[in-house]
């Protein structure tokens, strides 16, 4: 999985075979380390909301998790769909 930044725009970029796994329930992981200290890095995810919960992003020290929400997971199995795009209010 490939993580994008560019301003306040995120992107994720998964193969087919991360994306099959996350597909079957798997959360998708990397992780980047800026040196050899143990706290120097970054680890970004991608998963599954849970129940009811809408796209989100969540951010706790070194660690970006997207949360996808369950219409949009069903909508990214379909074979001729091939990303997902939205857009997240961060209340500023």
């Amino acid at each position: 999985m490939k993580l994008r930044i560019k301003g306040d725009s995120l992107r994720l970029r998964v193969s087919r075979t991360e994306l099959e796994r996350f597909l079957c329930g798997e959360r998708v992981e990397e992780t980047i380390h800026f040196s050899s200290d143990p706290d120097a890095k970054l680890t970004y995810s991608l998963e599954k909301a849970s129940h009811g919960a809408s796209t989100g992003v969540h951010y706790s020290p070194g660690q970006i998790t997207v949360l996808l929400a369950k219409e949009e997971v069903g909508a990214w199995g379909d074979p001729n769909q091939v990303g997902i795009y939205t857009s997240v209010g961060i209340g500023s």
